[in-house]
């Protein structure tokens, strides 16, 4: 008798976030931002990504989120 086979997942799922590729979706936003001239706008953007870059998570909760934008 064969005992069953560990299982993971290979990879990131459609319903997962890659954290890389959202690090860098937030800095091109920044710079298209900064581009049109909404400097207020890219300032937040941009402490998103520092926050992520930084090894930061993604939380939900208000609290955390104020602090990721530097509220």
């Amino acid at each position: 008798m064969q005992r069953n086979a560990k299982t993971h997942d290979a990879g990131v799922r459609a319903d997962s976030v890659n954290l890389m590729t959202l690090t860098q979706f937030f800095s091109y936003i920044k710079d298209t931002l900064e581009l049109r001239g909404e400097n207020d706008a890219a300032f937040y953007f941009e402490q998103l990504e520092t926050h992520l870059r930084e090894g930061g998570s993604i939380n939900t909760s208000p609290k955390d989120i104020m602090r990721m934008l530097g509220l």
